[in-house]
Parts: C-alpha cells; sequence; structure tokens
C-alpha cells in the first residue's frame, strides 16, 4: 500500500521535528536534491514540498538528538539552508505570503 504524500509530509514534521499539523494535499513546490548514503554514495532524488499547518509540537519525539528544531523568521531561514533547492522553497513561500497578507 502507498501512503498519500501529505500523509508521508504529516509523519516526516513529527518524527523530524516533534511537530503536529495538517499538510495540504497537494505539493507546494519542488526541487532536486541528493540523498546521501554511507561511504560517500549519494542518490538523486526529487524533494515535493508540502505546506504543514502546524497544531502543535512535542518535545519528545523519535529523531530528537539528531535534528534541531529552531524557530525562526522565513528570511533568517533562507540564510542558513542547506541547499539551493530549499532556499528556493522558502524564499517563494515567503513572497506569497507577503502578497496574501497585502491583499487582506
Amino acid at each position: 500500500m502507498t501512503r498519500k504524500g501529505h500523509k508521508t509530509a504529516e509523519i516526516e514534521a513529527f518524527e523530524e521535528a516533534g511537530v503536529n499539523g495538517k499538510a495540504g494535499k497537494k505539493p507546494f513546490a519542488s526541487f532536486q536534491s541528493h540523498k546521501g548514503f554511507r561511504g560517500g554514495f549519494a542518490v538523486p532524488t526529487d524533494v515535493l514540498v508540502y505546506l504543514v499547518e502546524v497544531t502543535g509540537e512535542t518535545q519528545d519525539y523519535p529523531e530528537l538528538g539528531q535534528r534541531e528544531r529552531k524557530w525562526m523568521p522565513i528570511e533568517d531561514a533562507v540564510k542558513i539552508a542547506s541547499e539551493p533547492g530549499i532556499a528556493r522553497v522558502l524564499s517563494r513561500f515567503n513572497s506569497e505570503m507577503a502578497n496574501i497578507l497585502a491583499s487582506r
């Protein structure tokens, strides 16, 4: 059985950052990346990005200690993004949110 992408995004948000929330059913964006493995082996991957509306967070989650959860302004996140694709997605999100807020 194949899990739907938005459900996988919700699960990953919890496992990686202890974030509970509801993901949009359609991807917001995509980018190409590489998944690294032991021995320096890297596989090209296509990453689908789903927006998750956060409803809460937990202090204990499966990947605690492997990753750091840190809330910050999007502009700061763009500056420290580890990959250009992530930076582009964050910049697009920031721009679209600014347009939405300006139209209110």
